[in-house]
Parts: structure tokens; sequence; C-alpha cells
């Protein structure tokens, strides 16, 4: 049931982009790119341009993302038992900047929605209150982020609304990422503060 919950994000969050790129690409005459393998290293994306696809999208205002990052973890003494475990994060989302698109100076609307799968090795090995990753939650899938930001005065005032999470303008040590949550600026239940992958209504000012 997991795995098939885990699939039909999935599915949902391709069809969406497919479908909004589609409806921006149709009008247009794009040639298809033939992907090369040989160009991996060169290629600032995995899947290029996606036969113009991509680069009709944001000369029009609009970059989709798609990330997928996954850790093999295991506890190989102490705790409450030894074992190992897998955890994977899809997420998709899209930003669009509205003075392409609709001539508003400064101003974007952000989306973005998280597929989390795999095995938590704190709940199974460790037995720690923190977890040891800030990505070790349950496995759901669910909205990210969706807000509004302008940027005024040459981009020295920057306001955002919406259901962000402070961690996309704050994030904190690396090794908190790497090594465990403990390190981190704020760890999993401790402030309560909106941290990816969580986030909340809110604002934030920025200058």
């Amino acid at each position: 049931m997991k795995v098939e919950a885990f699939l039909k994000g999935m599915q949902g969050a391709l069809l969406f982009l497919v479908s909004i790129g589609m409806i921006l690409v149709l009008p247009m005459n794009t040639s298809a790119e033939e992907i090369d393998p040989r160009s991996l290293e060169s290629r600032s994306h995995l899947l290029g341009d996606l036969g113009g696809l991509r680069s009709t999208m944001e000369s029009r205002g609009i970059v989709p993302e798609v990330h997928y990052f996954s850790t093999a973890m295991g506890a190989l003494g102490g705790g409450v038992d030894q074992g190992g475990a897998y955890k994977g994060n899809f997420k998709v989302g899209l930003d669009a900047n509205l003075e392409t698109l609709f001539g508003l100076p400064g101003a974007r609307v952000f989306l973005s929605a998280f597929t989390h799968h795999g095995q938590s090795l704190s709940r199974r090995s460790l037995g720690d209150s923190l977890g040891n990753r800030k990505d070790d939650v349950a496995n759901s899938t669910h909205l990210f982020e969706f807000g509004y930001e302008q940027h005024l005065f040459q981009d020295h005032l920057s306001i955002k609304i919406g259901q962000i999470a402070v961690s996309s303008d704050f994030f904190g040590s690396v090794s908190g990422f790497f090594l465990h949550d403990s390190f981190n600026w704020q760890p999993n239940g401790q402030s309560g503060a909106p941290s990816g992958p969580d986030s909340a209504l809110g604002a934030r000012i920025s200058a």
C-alpha cells in the first residue's frame, strides 16, 4: 500500500508538470531534442531541454523543479537495535515569474510538494527523539510551499506570504543533514518553527 501511494503521488505530480508544459508548448513549433548520453557531464539538468519544453517554459517565466534525493543508512552499534534503512524523497514544484507572465515587476508565485517514502532509522534502530535526519518524517504526500513574493525598491526589500518554510531562506549547518539532526540549527520537534519538510501559513520580510 505504501508503494502504491508513493507511485500515485509521483504520477500525479508528473502529470501536473506535463500538463502545464503541454499547454505552454503546443502553440509553438519546437523541434525535438536528441538526448545524447555522452553529454551528461556537461548538462546543467539531467534530462537536458526535454525537446524544447524546459526552455519554452522558462522563456515564459515558468521554471519547473523536480528533485529526488535519498539516503541509505545503517546503525552498526548502540541504539536499540542494529540494522539499515532507506529513506527517499521526491519533490516537484513550479516557480512563476509574474513580471514575464503578466508584466508585474518583481513578483513571483511558487509552488512545491513532497512525497516521502522508506523507513526511519531512528524509529527502527536508534530510539532517538529528534530524528537522525531532517527528512526523517512519516511517509506521506503533501503540499510544501505555496505563496507569493514581491521584490521592491530594486530588490532592497522582499515580502513573502503564503504557506512557507523558514528553511527556504535560512538553512543551518550542513553537518546536521549528513550526521544527525541534533547538529542542525532547529532540530525536528524542538522550537516548532516551520522548517522543511514542514511549512506553515506566514509572512517573511527581508531588507
